[in-house]
């Protein structure tokens, strides 16, 4: 059954929001990681990771306007065999859809996994997302959102 949320956002910086969410689940809320899209160190790109370590949470990007592979096709293979613990999984609305259309045709499973998604106002192609980010990929999502 699906379940809403509201999140307190704060000087209207939804992506802080975003990370404290996130932190939280993994200290307090029982996920023993969250899969999310984050920034990548070496270069200026978003790629879905799974976090552990709640301070590791600062380069997640949850809002990122790009997504250079879909995360339903990396959750599928992450969870083709049970799951010891719980975790937490961010996906854009068409990615939820191609998840559940994975499990159905049993090439993935929902059990010990929690759906966290927010409204998708689209994204860019991953050479235009490039373009827009510049080197300053950390607040391209603020600029995107503006």
């Amino acid at each position: 059954m699906a379940k809403t949320a509201k999140i307190d956002v704060k000087e209207q910086n939804l992506l802080t929001a975003l990370q404290g969410l996130f932190k939280t689940l993994l200290e307090d809320g029982g996920m023993e990681a969250v899969l999310v899209p984050q920034h990548l160190p070496m270069k200026n790109s978003v790629m879905p990771t799974l976090v552990t370590d709640p301070e590791k949470i600062n380069g997640v990007d949850p809002l990122a306007p790009v997504f250079p592979m879909n995360a339903a096709k990396v959750l599928s293979k992450l969870t083709r065999r049970p799951l010891d613990e719980k975790i937490a999984v961010v996906l854009r609305p068409c990615e939820i859809r191609a998840f559940i259309e994975l499990v159905k045709l049993k090439q993935g499973e929902t059990n010990e996994v929690v759906l966290i998604s927010t409204d998708c106002y689209g994204a860019y192609g991953n050479v235009d997302y490039g373009r827009f980010a510049g080197d300053d990929g950390g607040n391209a999502s603020l600029r995107f959102y503006e």
